[in-house]
C-alpha cells in the first residue's frame, strides 16, 4: 500500500500541476534567527511563567502556519523543527541566565544591605516583602537617652550581650 500511495500522490501531482517544492536553505535560517530573537525578546521582557506561555504560542503558530499556510495551501516545504528548537533552546538559556543574574544581584544586595543593618532585620524585610516599603509607623513610644562612661569599649566587649544590660540599666 505505501507504494501505492507514494504513485498516486506523485501521479496526482503531475495531473494537477501541483507539486511539492521545497523553498531555500537560507528562508529555513532565516525562520530559525526570527525565532531566536522573538525567544530572546519574550526571555528579556516578560516573566518566565508568562514568557513560557508565549513561546508555546509563538511555537504553535508557527506550526499552524507551516501545516496550513505553506504547505497545505501552497505545496511548499519548509522544514519545521529549527525554529522550534531554536526558540525552545533560547528561550531557556536567556530564562536561565536571567534567574542566575537575579540570583546573583539579590545576594549582593543582601551582603551590601546587612553592612549597614542588623542580619536579623535583612531577613525580617526579606520575608515580609509587603512591609519593606519604608513608609514608617505611626505609634506611642517611649524613648530613653543615656549616656553611660566607657560604653563603646564596652559594646565591644559584650558584642550582643549589651542589648541584656541596657535593658537592665
Amino acid at each position: 500500500c505505501p507504494g501505492v500511495m507514494v504513485h498516486g500522490v506523485v501521479a496526482n501531482g503531475i495531473l494537477t500541476g501541483e507539486m511539492w517544492r521545497e523553498l531555500p536553505a537560507w528562508m529555513a535560517i532565516a525562520c530559525m534567527l526570527v525565532a531566536g530573537i522573538l525567544a530572546i525578546m519574550t526571555g528579556a521582557r516578560l516573566p518566565p511563567g508568562m514568557g513560557a506561555g508565549a513561546i508555546a504560542g509563538l511555537m504553535l503558530a508557527w506550526i499552524v502556519f507551516n501545516g496550513i499556510v505553506l504547505f497545505d495551501k501552497f505545496n511548499l516545504l519548509l522544514p519545521m523543527g529549527g525554529p522550534l528548537l531554536v526558540a525552545g533552546i533560547v528561550f531557556g538559556v536567556s530564562t536561565l541566565g536571567r534567574l542566575i543574574v537575579e540570583r546573583l544581584e539579590r545576594r549582593r544586595i543582601r551582603a551590601r544591605f546587612s553592612n549597614y543593618v542588623d542580619p536579623q532585620l535583612v531577613d525580617y524585610v526579606e520575608a515580609h516583602p509587603g512591609i519593606s516599603t519604608f513608609e514608617g509607623q505611626v505609634r506611642e513610644m517611649t524613648v530613653v537617652f543615656n549616656d553611660i562612661a566607657n560604653f563603646m569599649p564596652l559594646t565591644r566587649q559584650l558584642g550582643r550581650e549589651t542589648i541584656p544590660l541596657l535593658n537592665e540599666f
